[in-house]
């Protein structure tokens, strides 16, 4: 079962990212992220390969930002994979976001995707999972339609197990201090 290491958004700054959500689920055939029963997160690392206890220990090892991470979106964009598209909003690098990530890497090392270790890894908050290729041109509209600049505030970091999400250990940001 894949495990992730997340940012996530607990707050009501995450609304900007639940109304994407929203307004981005006509280009699916079904909704991929309300559906998810997860707020909107920043995937850190992921793995096929790591222990459940590595992952928790590496969480426990980490030095923490002593607030929440004010991070902003850059604009909206989009991967392809397999028979789909997966919509996201770019996130801003910083100091704190670079930080936190090299220490994940340090920590796991080859046992993270290789899409996730640096220089391929973009920080980003997913808005759609599985837009099919053949709506490339409304996922195309969407992403200059709603090109505008987010705030979210990322006040937790978390180990999920997933399909379907389970959180198996947490810390809060403002209490790493």
């Amino acid at each position: 079962m894949p495990i992730a290491i997340n940012l996530r958004c607990d707050d009501e700054t995450g609304d900007q990212v639940r109304r994407l959500w929203s307004e981005a689920e006509y280009l699916e055939e079904a909704p991929s992220m309300s559906s998810l029963g997860y707020p909107p997160h920043v995937t850190l690392a992921q793995s096929d390969v790591l222990a459940e206890s590595d992952a928790v220990g590496a969480l426990e090892s980490l030095a923490l930002p002593a607030t929440p991470l004010e991070l902003m979106s850059t604009g909206i964009g989009f991967f392809e994979v397999a028979d789909y598209l997966i919509l996201w909003c770019a996130i801003a690098r910083s100091e704190a976001l670079e930080t936190l990530h090299a220490q994940l890497c340090g920590l796991l090392g080859n046992r993270i995707r290789p899409n996730y270790r640096p220089p391929l890894w973009r920080p980003h908050c997913t808005i759609a999972k599985r837009v099919p290729r053949d709506r490339r041109e409304d996922a195309e509209v969407f992403a200059l339609s709603h090109g505008q600049e987010l705030g979210v505030r990322f006040g937790a970091i978390d180990v999920v197990v997933h399909p379907p999400i389970r959180v198996i250990a947490e810390r809060c940001l403002h209490d790493a201090a």
